[in-house]
Formats: C-alpha cells, sequence, structure tokens
C-alpha cells in the first residue's frame, strides 16, 4: 500500500486465465489524489496500446493544466473532460498509423480526490470519470455503492426495460460498449461529483473482475480485508478463481 497527502492506494492488474496479453492499463498521480484504470480493445495488441496510451495521455494532460490550489469544482470537471477528450485524440490518431491498429479503443475510468471550491466553500470531493464499463464503486460504513452507470448495449436494454438485470448477467452481448476512448472523433465522456469522507474507500475496475465478482461478494471482501492491498489481492484472487476469463484490474483508494 502506499500513500498520498490524502488517500491511500493500492492497484493490481492480472493477465487473468485465459488471455495471453493484458489489455488492461492503470496509472496514477498519487500526490495529486488521480487515479484511473483502461481497459482496451482491439485485435493483436491493438487493446494493449490503446488502454496503455490513453492512460499516459490522460495524466500527462491533467499534469500539464495550471489549475489554481483551489479551483472551482467547475474547472476541475472541465480539466478531466480534456484529459480525456486528449486521450481520445491521441488513440485515434495513433489507430491510423498501422492496420494492425484499425479499430482499436479502450474504456476508462478514473477519479481526483481533492480540495475545490464547490457551492461556495472550499471542501474535499471526489471528480468521477468514465467511458464504456469499466466501474468505479464506493465503499462507505459497510455499504457498497456502484458510481458509474456502465456505457454498454445491455445496461441500455435494462433501462429501456427491454431486459431485466439479471437477463443482462448472463446476455452474450455483455461485452458490446457503446462508448469507447479512441474509437470516433466525437465523444462525450460521463462525469460526475460525490462527496468525499474520511474513510471512503472507492474502487476503479476493469470488467474482468466484475463479470466473474457479484457485487454482494465485492462488497463483502472489502468489509472483511482491512488493508488495501489485501482487499486489492482478494478482489483479483476471487475473479481468477471463478474462471479469470479477462483481465483483471483493481485500484483501491481511500481517503485519509
Amino acid at each position: 500500500m502506499s500513500q498520498g497527502h490524502h488517500v491511500e492506494y493500492f492497484g493490481l492488474s492480472d493477465v487473468g486465465c485465459t488471455r495471453e496479453i493484458n489489455e488492461d492499463a492503470f496509472g496514477m498521480l498519487s500526490e495529486a489524489g488521480l487515479f484511473v484504470v483502461c481497459d482496451g480493445m482491439g485485435g493483436g495488441a491493438a487493446g494493449e496500446v490503446a488502454s496503455s496510451l490513453a492512460v499516459d495521455s490522460f495524466l500527462k494532460q491533467i499534469r500539464q493544466t495550471k489549475l489554481a490550489s483551489t479551483p472551482t469544482g467547475e474547472e476541475v470537471t472541465e480539466a478531466l473532460r480534456a484529459a480525456v477528450l486528449d486521450a481520445n485524440g491521441r488513440v485515434l490518431q495513433h489507430s491510423r498509423l498501422s492496420t494492425a491498429y484499425q479499430g482499436m479503443g479502450t474504456t476508462l475510468v478514473a477519479i481526483w480526490v481533492r480540495k475545490a471550491r464547490v457551492d461556495g466553500s472550499v471542501r474535499r470531493a471526489a471528480w468521477l470519470v468514465h467511458v464504456g464499463d469499466s466501474r468505479c464503486y464506493r465503499w462507505r460504513e459497510g455499504t457498497l455503492d456502484q458510481m458509474t452507470v456502465d456505457h454498454s448495449l445491455v445496461e441500455q436494454q435494462v433501462r429501456m426495460g427491454e431486459m431485466t438485470a439479471e437477463e443482462a448477467e448472463h446476455s452474450n452481448m455483455r461485452h458490446v460498449i457503446t462508448k469507447a476512448v479512441g474509437v470516433d472523433s466525437r465523444l462525450d465522456p460521463e462525469l460526475a461529483l460525490t462527496d468525499a469522507f474520511r474513510g471512503d474507500t472507492f474502487l476503479l475496475c476493469s470488467d474482468g473482475l466484475t463479470r466473474e465478482v457479484t457485487d454482494a461478494r465485492i462488497a463483502e471482501l472489502m468489509g472483511r480485508e482491512k488493508k488495501l492491498e489485501d482487499a486489492c489481492r482478494a478482489l483479483v484472487g476471487e475473479a481468477l478463481a471463478n474462471g479469470g476469463n479477462d483481465n483483471v484490474t483493481c485500484v483501491l483508494v481511500r481517503v485519509g
């Protein structure tokens, strides 16, 4: 486990039991309280290229963004939006360099825990941004909440009443996402702001975890393991024990 100036964190990525290449990637600016997970897609090694490029581009853009020590909440939101759009442009541009990279793309989910001026006062909060079906959860006082809504075909059908949540869990269309970084020059990332209280633990993960481990089991493991490293290893281990049919990535961030 490592510690920044206001968060503790631990991240782990595993290739899984059936894949030869790990197309997941994660990165962080830990002293800034910023963390990101990407899950690449594409033939050959293209997914690996897309996810790594997106993580690097996203973090580089934030690093170069000049914000005041206590920016407005809107400025933080716009910095995240710009970073995702920059990553989108970089991946899209790279996909045109070679036929091997055509059609590649990646999901992206990120959290930025920091202080900003929100609703007239300076306070610490968590800004979330995501594209695709990588998720963010929050563990608070024994309760696990999913903080993002998948940009996926089955989630769209559930929301339209065309499929039940249970049917979605077993659908062979679960892997089809409706938004991705690096696929189209037009991208509208989803952004949200939530409170960040001392002791809150946020989980960023690829669908290699959520396809193999139920939310109830994720909650059970996070409640059982007090250390972030132990919880992270338990989550990845559970996904592998249940088949590990995809790459598995988990990043845990605890507000201090």
